[in-house]
């Protein structure tokens, strides 16, 4: 809390997830794509064939789990493959969008799915699974150093650049930025005459810092921005 100059009192603290969903620099929409049926005889071949069923565009926030890969795998699995771990009943796809006046027969078949990027975003943003609520303990695969992060990834033949990250060891924020090798860390609250600096260069391998409890603070949010934009930003006079 902080007093403003009217003496009303401020509240400096929210939910992090608002602005992705009301601002149009985070907005990704994609749609869901399928491949064939497990079945060989299934009575939808021709209405998947011959697009009747009709691609329901939605936004999409990318999750994923420090334990089970890495963020390039994670998209990989949404955007670049068919995956096992994302498929359904044939006719459950099919009859999944309102919108579609077509009904799809019952199959006890599957289909794989993988998501298209209809609309990319300015900022695209990963979240952790592991938010700054989760209890769970320290894990060696949760990301504290900057020589631990994936500074670039690619989607659908798209190659993005990590510019910036939000921290968090449980109790508060940070943000961090990788700048010409090495990782400018922001704090915008000055605790006490020892963490008087708001923003500090670190090395690759140094840690991110540690907090309350000494918990180590670890990368909770990342954002990345396409190359193909930024290059564009660098001809414009702009820095990246």
């Amino acid at each position: 809390m902080r007093t403003s100059k009217d003496g009303k009192r401020v509240d400096l603290f929210g939910d992090t997830r608002s602005y992705t969903e009301s601002s149009p620099l985070f907005r990704m929409s994609v749609e869901d794509q399928v491949d064939s049926c497990s079945v060989q005889a299934c009575p939808n071949d021709d209405l998947f064939s011959s697009n009747a069923i009709v691609n329901h565009v939605y936004n999409l926030t990318v999750c994923y789990d420090p334990e089970s890969g890495t963020i390039q795998s994670a998209l990989d699995d949404l955007f670049n493959t068919h995956s096992e771990s994302m498929r359904s009943g044939c006719d459950v796809i099919g009859n999944s969008n309102e919108d579609s006046a077509v009904r799809f027969n019952m199959c006890k078949g599957h289909r794989r799915v993988r998501k298209k990027m209809v609309e990319r975003p300015l900022i695209l943003e990963i979240v952790t699974s592991r938010d700054h609520s989760s209890t769970a303990t320290y894990d060696e695969r949760e990301v504290t150093s900057g020589d631990q992060m994936e500074l670039y990834i690619t989607i659908q033949g798209e190659r993005y650049k990590l510019v910036g990250a939000l921290l968090n060891n449980e109790h508060h924020y940070r943000s961090i930025t990788p700048l010409q090798g090495k990782f400018l860390r922001y704090d915008g609250i000055r605790r006490n005459r020892n963490h008087g600096n708001y923003m500090k260069w670190l090395r690759p391998d140094e840690c991110f810092g540690k907090g309350y409890g000494k918990k180590p603070y670890k990368a909770v949010v990342y954002w990345y921005v396409s190359c193909s934009h930024l290059s564009q930003e660098t001809q414009l006079g702009g820095e990246t």
